[in-house]
């Protein structure tokens, strides 16, 4: 069995872990990033890898380095003599003297279709640019960012509707089958590499602009928009309600049809119809939303408490 030193973070980290613990792959170690303080009391948190490995019982060394990538760290790795590093969501360049340690390999997953979408987030922009179909690839760790061979590679379909939330959950799933068909691979010797070829296409770090929803694209952008962006952080417009403009998150939305309307218009909004709104090519009805400081709710119970008067979109 091969000894694998495991780094992540997130939870698609989590899962990727709790993958090969629950298939019985041998992690020696896990590196993860340091408790950082969160939420207005700035409480020390734990990573959720490291939150889970707590859950577990985990009787596994966890490293917690404010930077792995140092020589001091890399003796401490060498001193497992690890066959694999498989590196998940870690957040942080790892450096060549630290690729070099895995006897095998160091590999990394990334959701897409290498080398379409390097970088940090292929998912919400294959739902921008309305991909029916992503990839997963794991491919081997060099210096380039994402720009390893591909070792072992796997497509699934995007279903109609579905937000960036709910994508990501299903790619958990595929990820961890592929990610554990390689991990075969590697104990039967019969691992092959694929150079990506192709001109690469990165992915951008989003920020709150990318996300404000603009009703002169269209019906497909914005729907795009909203299940890129999903639940967190959300798309989102302005609108007045009353005598104050606040920012409302559309958090889901569906489209109704594709007629073309002379302009932007609210077509309803009351409980039996819904709220549909017309765009120069098509009809969508929001159904989910999120005015700004209230929670989340669906579509009716928002226009019960607006009293059936829509808010005015800025």
């Amino acid at each position: 069995m091969n000894k694998i030193i495991f780094f992540g973070t997130d939870d698609f980290a989590v899962e990727m872990l709790r993958a090969m613990l629950d298939d019985g792959r041998e992690i020696v170690a896990v590196v993860t990033k340091p408790d950082r303080p969160k939420h207005r009391k700035k409480k020390l948190l734990p990573t959720p890898v490291k939150e889970f490995c707590m859950e577990r019982n985990l009787d596994i060394p966890i490293f917690q380095p404010e930077k792995a990538s140092t020589g001091e760290f890399a003796r401490v790795l060498r001193g497992f003599s690890p066959d694999l590093f498989v590196v998940v969501s870690y957040g942080e360049i790892i450096s060549e003297e630290l690729l070099a340690i895995p006897r095998l390999m160091p590999i990394n997953i990334h959701p897409s279709a290498l080398p379409k979408y390097r970088g940090a987030a292929p998912l919400r922009t294959a739902l921008l640019h309305g991909d029916k179909e992503i990839g997963i690839a794991i491919i081997e760790m060099v210096k380039a960012m994402d720009a390893g061979a591909v070792i072992k590679y796997d497509t699934m379909l995007v279903e109609e509707g579905e937000n960036h939330s709910l994508l990501e959950k299903r790619m958990f799933g595929k990820a961890a089958k592929v990610l554990l068909a390689c991990l075969d691979d590697f104990e039967k010797g019969s691992v092959k590499k694929a150079l990506q070829e192709g001109t690469p296409t990165f992915t951008k770090k989003f920020t709150k602009a990318d996300t404000e929803i603009s009703w002169e694209e269209g019906a497909s952008k914005v729907l795009q928009k909203i299940r890129a962006f999903g639940e967190k952080p959300g798309a989102y417009c302005m609108v007045k309600v009353g005598e104050e403009t606040l920012s409302m998150k559309i958090l889901q939305a569906r489209q109704l049809s594709t007629n073309c309307a002379e302009k932007f218009a609210t077509l309803s909004f009351d409980r039996s119809s819904g709220w549909v709104i017309a765009l120069p090519d098509g009809e969508i009805e929001i159904l989910q939303v999120q005015l700004q400081n209230k929670k989340a709710m669906d579509a009716k119970s928002f226009i019960n408490g607006m009293r059936a008067v829509a808010p005015k979109f800025m």
